[in-house]
């Protein structure tokens, strides 16, 4: 009896030692840009080794183009890309093989600004005015929408391309007002040079609610376990930079020094509480919406079934 014991616990040991000796798998995750706050989980699951403990070894990318991450993810050169959620349905609209398996931000970053010294109160000051954009499309979009909820008429605002120079078109009175501007980012970089900001923000104002930044991963590879692993890894930790926020921006910053600077910390300090609660978690009723939203705006074509787009991994594996 005693050998037969003996046996049994040197295969216990013998199965842990070999479990804990397992290689890590591969993992490959694109950023939508260089590495910022908005980052952080992913970092903070890194260094933590949350990653590790669901065996993973994660190699992060920064992009040095911000339209390759799909594009990367589709070709299945990539296991994951953030991306956004309102650009998503124009991807899979244009045939690329993409599906959202988790949410990492779950407001839109989005904002529309005008300088407090301006006579723009509310958007129903727009008329007349012009307004600087980056990008056509679903920008402008949703602006129009904003003005609409407020009796403007877009067609009664000039609309200007000021490109990637937004801040400056504004604070060089260019223009009265821009669209499309980060919340967490360039209105606390106008703040801290000392200029009073008004901000608009879309869902305030007609625009239905969106998530920011979302995981993206090919349809094909829906079922691959790592992906679940991966955003397992990021629930975790988000719950530790809850409850260690101080810690955790320390920790981001230690490995990442570049992000040690007033404008940072401060974008770090908006975006924490804009982070999903749980990275996992569909919401199904606000991505049905905002596709309708994308449709009324003649965005898509056509409103695909939310399965061919958005999917809850939990339910994916259990289906």
């Amino acid at each position: 009896m005693k050998k037969l014991l003996f046996t049994l616990m040197a295969l216990v040991l013998a199965c842990q030692s070999m479990a804990a000796t397992k290689p890590l798998q591969p993992f490959t995750v694109i950023l939508d840009w260089f590495v910022n706050p908005q980052h952080a989980p992913i970092v903070i699951a890194q260094e933590k080794g949350f990653f590790a403990e669901h065996g993973l070894k994660v190699n992060i990318v920064a992009p040095a183009d911000p339209s390759d991450p799909p594009k990367l993810v589709a070709a299945g050169k990539a296991d994951v890309a953030i991306g956004y959620q309102p650009e998503l349905y124009l991807q899979v609209q244009g045939g690329l093989p993409l599906v959202r398996v988790g949410t990492l931000i779950d407001t839109p970053l989005r904002a529309v600004a005008v300088l407090q010294s301006s006579n723009i109160n509310s958007l129903a000051d727009f008329k007349g005015k012009t307004v600087g954009y980056s990008m056509a499309g679903v920008g402008t979009a949703i602006l129009n929408t904003m003005l609409n909820n407020h009796g403007v008429n877009p067609k009664q605002v000039q609309f200007i391309n000021v490109h990637y120079n937004l801040v400056q078109a504004l604070l060089s009175k260019r223009v009265d007002a821009i669209s499309g501007i980060g919340r967490n980012f360039e209105v606390p970089e106008m703040e801290q040079m000392g200029k009073q900001i008004r901000v608009f923000y879309p869902e305030e104002n007609g625009v239905p609610n969106f998530d920011a930044l979302i995981f993206l991963a090919n349809r094909n590879h829906v079922n691959d376990p790592k992906l679940l692993a991966f955003l397992q890894a990021i629930n975790e930790a988000l719950l530790f930079m809850n409850n260690h926020p101080l810690q955790s921006w320390l920790l981001l910053i230690k490995h990442h020094p570049e992000l040690n600077n007033k404008l940072n910390q401060t974008a770090w300090n908006i975006t924490l509480p804009l982070f999903a609660p749980n990275v996992i978690t569909l919401n199904k009723n606000q991505y049905s919406t905002f596709a309708k939203w994308m449709y009324d705006n003649k965005l898509i074509t056509n409103i695909l079934p939310l399965n061919d787009y958005a999917v809850e991994l939990g339910e994916a594996a259990e289906s």
